[in-house]
């Protein structure tokens, strides 16, 4: 999914498609990891980053507005 359907269906992250990690294992991880360098790799990861980021955010203000909810329904 990483590699295939991820960059195909998001024009962002089409930089994730040179990732190649299957054969890392065998192979080492010295070649895998110089795609990293590439500037469409890159940008995707630093996309992903950001979009982490948004996503820990809004996972916070959930927390925060259960917590809040949990201790309306604790109160009563």
């Amino acid at each position: 999914m990483l590699t295939k359907w991820i960059p195909r269906s998001f024009k962002h992250l089409q930089g994730l498609r040179k990732l190649y990690f299957r054969n890392a294992m065998w192979q080492g991880f010295v070649g895998t990891f110089a795609t990293f360098g590439d500037p469409e790799v890159i940008d995707s990861l630093q996309r992903c980053i950001e979009a982490g980021k948004i996503l820990n955010d809004w996972f916070d203000y959930i927390a925060a507005y259960r917590r809040k909810m949990e201790e309306s329904f604790v109160s009563r």
